[in-house]
C-alpha cells in the first residue's frame, strides 16, 4: 500500500503502521510512503488534463489538525500547464495542517494534491495527482531529513508566471501585474490563462479596448474560457451593448454555471 504527501505536511494520527519506503520528489514537493498492511483501498486516480474551469470539486483534509477528515467544496479557478501536467488553482479551502491532503473530482478519483495557498484573494493550489505514477518509480531514500527546495519556494524572479502574479493581485499593483502577463503572454503566446490575466490588469488600469483584444485571444486559445467571458461581460454592458452581454450570458450558462450566476445577479 502507498500513502503519499507533500513533504512537510503528513500524519498518521494515533495509528502506526511499519513504512517500508519512502520516495521523494523534492522540486514537485511529494513525498511517498510504502506502507505494510495498512487496512485502506486506494483511491483511483484522475487526470488534471481533463479538468475544465468552473467545474466543482472536493478537498479532503485534516485542516488545522482536525481528528477527523474535513470536507470542503469549491470550484476550479483555472489550471496551469506546468512540466507537462496541470497545476490547479481552485476555491476548495484548505489550512494549515492539510498540505498533502486530496483534491478530487465528484466521481471520487483524485485528481491533485493540496499543496499551498496564496495570501490576500484565497486560492489554493494543489499539485496534478499525474506526478504520482512518475514518483513510484524514484529511488527509496536513505538519508533524512529529506531536504530539498519546492517549485513555489523559487526565486521570486525564476518562479513561474502562474506564481509571479500573485503578490501584484493581492497588493492590486495593477501595473506590475502588467509587466508580468505582457512577459507573460511574450514567453507562452499560447496559453489562455496568461492572455486573461493580460487582460484583466489592462482592466484595472481603465485601458478597455486592450484588455478587449487581451481577452479575445484568450477566447481564441480556449473558447471556453468563463473568466474571459465574464469580464467581457462586464464590458459590454458598461458600455450598454445588452446584446452581447446576453450572447455571452447564454454561453455561460452552458459552460460555467457558476460564471453564469455571477454575470446574472451582478456579483462581480
Amino acid at each position: 500500500m502507498y500513502f503519499f504527501f507533500n513533504v512537510y505536511g503528513v500524519s498518521f494520527g494515533d495509528t502506526s503502521f511499519p513504512v517500508t519506503g519512502v520516495q521523494a520528489d523534492r522540486w514537485h514537493d511529494l513525498c511517498l510512503l510504502s506502507v505494510f498492511n495498512l487496512p485502506v483501498e486506494p483511491v483511483p486516480l484522475g487526470n488534471s488534463k481533463n479538468l475544465k474551469k468552473g467545474q466543482e470539486i472536493v478537498g479532503i483534509g485534516h485542516s488545522g489538525g482536525a481528528p477527523v477528515a474535513l470536507t470542503t467544496g469549491g470550484n476550479v479557478i483555472a489550471t496551469y500547464d506546468f512540466e507537462g501536467e496541470n497545476i490547479i488553482l481552485s476555491s476548495a479551502k484548505f489550512r494549515m495542517g492539510a498540505s498533502g491532503s486530496g483534491l478530487f473530482d465528484l466521481k471520487g478519483n483524485l485528481i491533485g494534491i493540496n499543496t499551498f495557498k496564496t495570501t490576500g484573494y484565497g486560492n489554493y493550489y494543489s499539485l496534478p495527482a499525474d506526478w504520482i505514477k512518475p514518483l513510484m518509480k524514484k529511488e527509496v531514500e536513505t538519508v533524512f531529513p529529506i531536504n530539498g527546495k519546492a517549485l513555489w519556494e523559487e526565486d521570486e524572479d525564476k518562479k513561474p508566471y502562474f506564481l509571479k502574479i500573485a503578490i501584484p493581485k493581492t497588493k492590486k499593483n495593477w501595473a506590475e501585474l502588467e509587466l508580468v502577463t505582457e512577459e507573460w503572454v511574450e514567453n507562452e503566446p499560447n496559453n489562455t490563462e496568461a492572455w486573461y490575466e493580460l487582460g484583466y490588469a489592462y482592466e484595472k488600469l481603465n485601458k478597455v479596448a486592450e484588455a478587449l483584444v487581451a481577452y479575445d485571444k484568450a477566447l481564441e486559445i480556449d473558447q471556453n474560457n468563463s473568466d474571459a467571458l465574464l469580464r467581457e461581460a462586464v464590458i459590454y454592458k458598461n458600455k450598454g451593448d445588452e446584446n452581447k452581454v446576453a450572447q455571452i450570458q447564454a454561453t455561460l450558462d452552458d459552460v460555467d454555471p457558476n460564471k453564469a450566476w455571477i454575470l446574472k445577479n451582478n456579483k462581480y
